[in-house]
């Protein structure tokens, strides 16, 4: 096994919209690993990625993000190691309506100071990739829910990120989640990135994923 991406040791976390807080995790994410933990409840999903993405501090317990001690670095550290090294994609995540799918997709490459050659071939190979180059000239916003779900995980993944953190509380359409999975592992081998996949349901294929022994909030 590689290095630890994240290490949670009795780590909890504040609800979104409510005083609660959740049941304390302990999880241990490697290197290259592909995660998928299963929770049911949206407002706890979206906290606890909010948390894994390093947006949010745990309120007791301990979270480490590549060795940083999430709740004792300062914002900045924080800030430096999202746009470093993690992305972050799925509910909760919006498209620019007005833009085409291509162009939205343009934008963290943009920030990145890519030229554009070198950003249209990313985005180009990576919407051929997850089978929504026949969308690419469209408006954002004319799109399916369940697309721009998977719009999001194209455009997270387009900065090769070190670590993925997907949300997908509720899961999109049987058809879309194939196609999300489909992709993310196939493109994140190759680059040996580390996907944790949270989601409401199981995965419905096993093979390439290692389901979290906890279960949030049970």
């Amino acid at each position: 096994m590689g290095a630890a991406i994240i290490q949670a040791e009795q780590a909890r976390f504040r609800i979104h919209g409510s005083r609660m807080l959740s049941p304390p995790l302990d999880l241990i994410v490697e290197d290259r690993e592909f995660v998928w933990i299963v929770e049911q409840d949206s407002r706890r999903a979206e906290a606890l990625a909010s948390m894994l993405c390093g947006l949010s501090r745990p309120t007791a317990g301990r979270l480490l993000l590549f060795g940083l001690d999430v709740a004792q670095s300062t914002t900045e550290q924080l800030e430096l190691l999202r746009a470093s090294r993690i992305a972050f994609a799925g509910v909760g995540c919006s498209l620019f309506g007005e833009l085409s799918l291509h162009e939205n997709l343009e934008i963290p490459l943009i920030f990145r100071g890519m030229p554009p050659d070198l950003r249209d071939l990313i985005v180009s190979s990576e919407l051929q990739a997850a089978g929504l180059a026949g969308h690419a000239d469209s408006q954002a916003g004319t799109l399916p829910g369940d697309l721009r779900l998977l719009a999001t995980a194209v455009r997270a993944n387009a900065v090769r990120p070190e670590l993925l953190i997907v949300h997908s509380v509720p899961p999109p359409n049987p058809e879309t989640l194939a196609a999300l999975i489909a992709y993310l592992t196939a493109s994140t081998r190759e680059r040996r990135t580390c996907v944790v996949f949270i989601s409401s349901e199981p995965p419905p294929d096993r093979s390439e994923w290692r389901i979290a022994p906890i279960l949030v909030g049970r």
